[in-house]
């Protein structure tokens, strides 16, 4: 049985306290070895000092992770660098209590396939199961997921490349405790850009402001392994969005960018706009409620 390594530690190896809004965190250092977590929330006049800390943390050295509402606090963690020994590792981890549930390996979609990963989501945050005595040692808080109910799911996005037609990504999923990934091929028109995990459902926000939904199917009595079944490509209504503006000169003949990102925020998902030049300045747009599911 797989553990992860979580040996007692120091306070620089431990993320700081929960402030009133989230902490940005800057990797930085060779490959990413170390992080910086500043505080926005602090009053201006707070010395610069006191308003960020650097830190080493061992879970999260040389790797990526995401984080969204529906994960309440847990992170998806993936070693995504190939000076990590551990290239191709992928668990959740909990930076608050410092638990861990090691997930299987996706080495080979990397190595392989060459595949690129596109986003990951978790479903709702893994929770103990009482009928399971806990004995283990309190300096060690990872598991394998068998101490934890089955109730949620991990997805991991792949892109799989396209031709002049369509869009080939690769959506892997699993529960907690499970020896390998599930596998499920979208063949898309539109490009996949965000999952998002909104009243139980997994939608997939794709370019041209259309998006899918993918719900889950319970196997047969033969078969009892879940499959994924994707529902109709749906529009996102154009009255609900804000005019699309192409990016157009912005003085002195510098070309205005545009970034797009969906967020889901209290049962509603939201479209957020920046604008940026050359010359590292951005525009913010006012966030406009897209749709509600």
């Amino acid at each position: 049985m797989e553990k992860l390594d979580l040996p007692r530690r120091g306070e620089r190896k431990v993320p700081p306290l929960p402030m009133v809004a989230p902490w940005l965190v800057f990797p930085h250092g060779k490959d990413g070895k170390f992080h910086t977590f500043y505080n926005v929330c602090d009053d201006a006049d707070v010395q610069l000092k006191k308003r960020y800390s650097n830190k080493f943390i061992p879970e999260l050295s040389r790797k990526c992770f995401w984080q969204k509402n529906c994960h309440q606090g847990w992170l998806i963690v993936i070693s995504n660098n190939t000076t990590d020994p551990n290239f191709g590792d992928c668990f959740l981890w909990n930076p608050q209590t410092l638990d861990a549930v090691q997930l299987h390996s996706i080495l080979h979609y990397y190595e392989t396939d060459k595949y690129c990963l596109q986003g990951c989501i978790l479903t709702s945050p893994p929770h103990l199961n009482t009928t399971i005595s806990n004995s283990s040692s309190s300096s060690n808080n990872s598991s394998d997921g068998d101490n934890y109910d089955k109730d949620y799911m991990v997805y991991l996005l792949f892109d799989g490349g396209h031709n002049n037609v369509d869009f080939t990504y690769v959506l892997l999923f699993c529960h907690p405790g499970e020896k390998e990934w599930r596998r499920h091929e979208l063949i898309v028109s539109e490009e996949p850009q965000r999952m998002l995990y909104l009243k139980n459902k997994l939608l997939v926000m794709c370019s041209k402001y259309v998006y899918f939904r993918i719900d889950v199917q319970d196997g047969s009595d033969i078969d009892d392994d879940e499959t994924l079944a994707v529902g109709a490509r749906r529009s996102i209504c154009p009255w609900n969005i804000m005019t699309h503006r192409k990016p157009g000169p912005a003085g002195g003949g510098l070309v205005r960018t545009l970034e797009e990102y969906f967020v889901e925020s209290f049962g509603e998902v939201f479209k957020i706009e920046i604008w940026s030049i050359p010359r590292g300045s951005m525009i913010k747009e006012k966030p406009q409620t897209v749709f509600q599911e």
